[in-house]
């Protein structure tokens, strides 16, 4: 790791990347927004703490579902790795940004999502999940 104009810069396989902000985190994860110091193209990093053989096992698992499929409401992993005992893996990022962006920016101006968008994210996601619950031999969940 290095550091660029206060930017932290990781490596990932090779390629080097400059951590632009924090998307979100969760008990066992976090994605930050990362850009291709070469191509300048945004993705989405998910970096999750891995305590155990176990929990390496399980996230290069995870890793390994995304790419079971091919559905607009699933994101795509680009890359994986093993990294000081941490996988990360490295999924697209809307060129959109994120919803969570979204509401920031409608907060500050005081703007609301209509119904019709509204309706059409919860179904969006719904057939994101409904996918991954159908998926053969094994249903997936995500938690």
């Amino acid at each position: 790791m290095g550091c660029a104009c206060g930017k932290e810069v990781i490596e990932v396989n090779g390629k080097s990347y400059t951590i632009k902000t924090r998307i979100g985190e969760g008990g066992f994860s976090i994605v930050d927004l990362i850009q291709d110091q070469k191509t300048h193209r945004l993705y989405a990093l998910k970096r999750i703490a891995c305590h155990s053989k176990e929990d390496e096992k399980n996230t290069m698992r995870e890793a390994e579902y995304h790419n079971l499929f091919n559905h607009p409401n699933i994101l795509e992993c680009i890359d994986v790795a093993l990294i000081e005992r941490c996988d990360r893996l490295h999924p697209n990022r809307s060129e959109k940004g994120t919803l969570q962006d979204e509401l920031t920016i409608r907060s500050k101006n005081k703007s609301h999502i209509g119904e019709e968008r509204i309706l059409k994210i919860f179904r969006q996601m719904s057939e994101g999940i409904r996918v991954m619950h159908s998926a053969q031999p094994y249903p997936l969940a995500h938690r």
